[in-house]
């Protein structure tokens, strides 16, 4: 994807064509280099995904994740320290 083809495009159509002319192969959506770029290839029917290891570090985290997970061990550590004394 270099900003002007798009590299997703070029999956999604991959997709399509080896759909419908061969059901064994897979498609390899290789050197992902964002979590769009990610999401649109899954989306878009890849049955493989190649991206470094911090982008699929950045897929599982989130913010609001990270908040509610502090909030919950903030308001329930003292308990759980009581339960597994």
């Amino acid at each position: 994807d270099n900003g002007i083809v798009s590299g997703v495009d070029l999956v999604a159509n991959c997709v399509r064509i080896v759909g419908r002319v061969n059901d064994k192969t897979k498609v390899i959506a290789a050197s992902i280099r964002n979590t769009r770029q990610m999401r649109e290839c899954i989306v878009c029917g890849a049955q493989v995904v190649t991206t470094p290891f911090d982008l699929m570090q950045k897929l599982i985290m989130h913010t609001k994740t990270t908040d509610g997970v502090q909030s919950f061990v903030k308001d329930s550590v003292k308990e759980y320290v009581e339960i597994f004394k």
